[in-house]
């Protein structure tokens, strides 16, 4: 659908529900396979920050953004 938009040329893209939708998706089938000792809040963070960098990665490529911002280091 993204791709459809950006090719009628809206460039006003609202993409954070449609991303932390899928994290979510992603978080209750994760917490849902876990063993009880899984289930535990570093666990949790854990799976949620490698969930949103890949949705966020995924997006960008979607997006047409992808390699477009400079990288950001620090000391």
């Amino acid at each position: 659908a993204y791709a459809t938009v950006i090719d009628a040329g809206i460039s006003k893209i609202n993409y954070y529900t449609s991303m932390a939708r899928a994290v979510t998706q992603s978080l209750t089938t994760r917490l849902d396979r876990a063993a009880d000792l899984d289930r535990v809040y570093h666990h949790v963070i854990e799976w949620t920050i490698a969930d949103f960098e890949r949705e966020t990665r995924r997006l960008l490529r979607v997006l047409r953004a992808e390699g477009q911002a400079a990288r950001i280091t620090t000391n």
